[in-house]
C-alpha cells in the first residue's frame, strides 16, 4: 500500500512539474525538458520520462555538498538509448553556510527504446554503507 501511495505521489509530482512548465515531454524541444525531484528519503518509485531521439533532458535533485553527500549515477542508461552529457552541482542562490543546492544530470536520447537511470545519494568515502536516497527514472525514447 505504501509503495502504491508513493508511486501515485511521484506521478503527481511529475505531472505538476510538466503542467507548471506548460508543456508535455513530447512537446518539448531539445534541452528544455528538466525534471526536478525533491526527495527526503529513499524513493522506490520509478519516475517515467518520455522523450524523442535527439532530445536532451535533465534530472535535477536536491543536494547539499556541505554534508559530503553527492548523487552518483549507479545504473547508467543503455548507451544505444541515452547517454550522459554532463553533471553539475548547482549551489544555492543565497550563499549561506550549510544551505543545500541541487545536482543536475543532463542526458541525450540517442536511439529508440527504454532504459533505466538510477542515482544514489552517498558519501564517496563511506564504503559498504547504504545510500541515504535512491531515485530511479524509466526513460522511454520514441
Amino acid at each position: 500500500m505504501k509503495r502504491v501511495l508513493l508511486a501515485v505521489l511521484c506521478c503527481c509530482l511529475f505531472v505538476s512539474i510538466v503542467v507548471a512548465q506548460g508543456k508535455t515531454p513530447k512537446d518539448s524541444s531539445p534541452s528544455d525538458l528538466e525534471i526536478s525531484v525533491k526527495t527526503r528519503q529513499s524513493n522506490t518509485a520509478i519516475i517515467p520520462i518520455t522523450v524523442r531521439v535527439g532530445d536532451e533532458f535533465a534530472v535535477t535533485l536536491e543536494s547539499n555538498a556541505t554534508t559530503g553527500y553527492k548523487w552518483h549515477l549507479t545504473d547508467k542508461p543503455k548507451s544505444k538509448t541515452a547517454i550522459l552529457v554532463s553533471s553539475a552541482y548547482n549551489p544555492p542562490a543565497q550563499q549561506i553556510p550549510g544551505r543545500g543546492g541541487s545536482e543536475t544530470y543532463t542526458f541525450k536520447a540517442v536511439g529508440k527504446g527504454t532504459t533505466t537511470i538510477t542515482l544514489a545519494y552517498t558519501r564517496p568515502w563511506e564504503k559498504n554503507v547504504a545510500p541515504v536516497k535512491v531515485q530511479k527514472f524509466r526513460i522511454t525514447v520514441q
